[in-house]
């Protein structure tokens, strides 16, 4: 008898043993699956966060380019508002310069 109870307790021993192995293994596999979709779920925050700081990104990209043509019409504008009152400002000095010493006035002014 006491051959046999040490083959039942050996055999008792090995399946408890057994038992928690695969228990161990099915917590391990557990524990991977979520682990796995942990990573996907923070893989998925990631790409859509990044979507968001792309889409950002453009509307700033945006918002410069838009800023930059108004700079460089403000630009044109002025170069051609200087031009302008460069013209005129010969002009008005033309004028007065005929007025003050056109000879053909002073002939002119005494018959008057």
């Amino acid at each position: 008898m006491s051959s046999s109870w040490w083959r039942l307790t050996n055999l008792a021993l090995y399946f408890v043993g057994s038992c928690q192995s695969v228990f161990l293994e099915v917590t391990c596999f557990v524990k991977t699956v979520d682990n796995r979709k942990i990573l996907e779920q923070q893989n998925a925050l990631i790409a859509k966060r990044l979507d968001e700081s792309l889409a950002a990104r453009n509307k700033l990209y945006e918002a410069n380019r838009k800023h930059h043509l108004e700079l460089c019409d403000m630009k044109h504008q002025i170069k051609s508002l200087q031009e302008e009152k460069a013209k005129l400002q010969e002009q008005l000095q033309t004028a007065q310069a005929c007025k003050y010493f056109d000879p053909c006035l002073d002939i002119v002014s005494p018959m008057i």
